[in-house]
């Protein structure tokens, strides 16, 4: 019988790559929590249950539901915000989709803003009418 154990290489490269992922969540919850918005959000998502960690307004929208073209599944799910991730850009629903490219290129003429998430390669896409009007820190 041969046993398999694992070496103190693949142990560190795990941890790290949990750590990782714990931090780029955490950076995502700490800057949602820091919009400080008030208003119902319909957030787009294919990482996690961020809503659980933010507030009670936070809807999420998972984006394996979509079976219509972007623009059409935005407005019947009412979607105000975005987390850009990679899971969310490589989903067969939506890179194929004409409609999502056009929006990605263009999404500053349907009114959204983009907000990098230091530290981490994701993004939010937010509709710039859920952000304050005296609050110009995320207005671009």
């Amino acid at each position: 019988m041969i046993m398999l154990t694992p070496t103190p290489e693949i142990i560190h490269r795990s941890f790290v790559h949990e750590a990782f992922g714990r931090n780029e969540n955490l950076k995502t919850i700490n800057l949602l929590k820091s919009l400080n918005i008030s208003a119902n959000v319909n957030l787009l998502d294919a990482e996690g249950e961020y809503a659980v960690y933010v507030s009670d307004n936070y809807h999420i929208i998972d984006y394996w539901i979509k079976n219509t073209p972007f623009e059409d599944f935005m407005k019947e799910k009412q979607i105000n915000m975005m987390l850009l991730s990679k899971m969310l850009k490589e989903s067969y629903k939506f890179y194929k989709d004409e409609q999502w490219k056009y929006f990605l290129i263009n999404y500053e003429k349907f009114g959204y803003t983009k907000i990098n998430i230091e530290g981490t390669d994701r993004e939010l896409l937010v509709n710039k009418a859920l952000l304050k009007r005296n609050d110009k820190q995320y207005l671009q």
